[in-house]
């Protein structure tokens, strides 16, 4: 999943749930309580549906029907969003039923990933290269540099696709990646 920052409905300097939200306060709050309001999302009719409210119900659909559970891969541009993302889904999913979160610790796996692609400053090149070779006339047009970089926790109970073949870095550890990143490439850039 790519949803942003704004998307995992949380405070992220304390990564903690936001129940103020209004997206997740529908759920929290919700009149008809919050196993109607769950109901409701595996329906695919609740209102303001966020992310977290959308896997929990496709999770509680797989576990009640004892199916086995899949892979939620954060591809966001955010530190550990792996562990983010695993952090917020038992949080969520346990205001619902505890038995629920539990058996999401139990049987989903949440990889950590780092993408990387240097998107340099405009320069007027760019500009005249976009108008002159397809008639296209926009100020600040994204290039991007040759330099592409996916790295990808091996962290999956179900199998995963061979994306290594496509060139992505499957590692034991994103972290030390991420922070070369930080510190190497997002500083020169």
């Amino acid at each position: 999943m790519t949803i942003t920052e704004k998307g995992y409905t949380a405070d992220l300097t304390t990564l903690e749930l936001d129940d103020q939200n209004p997206a997740n306060n529908w759920m929290l709050k919700h009149s008809l309580g919050k196993r109607q309001a769950l109901e409701a999302v595996t329906k695919g009719i609740a209102p303001n549906m966020t992310a977290l409210a959308f896997l929990t119900g496709a999770l509680e659909i797989r576990r009640k029907n004892k199916m086995d559970a899949f892979t939620i891969m954060s591809c966001d541009n955010l530190q550990g969003n792996g562990n983010l993302t695993k952090k917020l889904m038992l949080d969520y999913s346990s205001l619902y039923s505890e038995n629920l979160a539990a058996w999401i610790e139990d049987n989903v796996s949440f990889p950590n990933s780092m993408v990387d692609r240097i998107t340099p400053m405009t320069t007027q090149a760019d500009v005249d290269e976009l108008k002159n070779d397809w008639g296209i006339h926009d100020e600040w047009p994204v290039v991007a540099e040759d330099f592409t970089q996916w790295v990808v926790d091996d962290a999956f109970k179900q199998g995963r696709p061979e994306w290594e073949a496509a060139g992505a870095m499957i590692v034991k550890d994103v972290i030390p990646y991420e922070k070369m990143k930080l510190s190497l490439l997002n500083g020169s850039h």
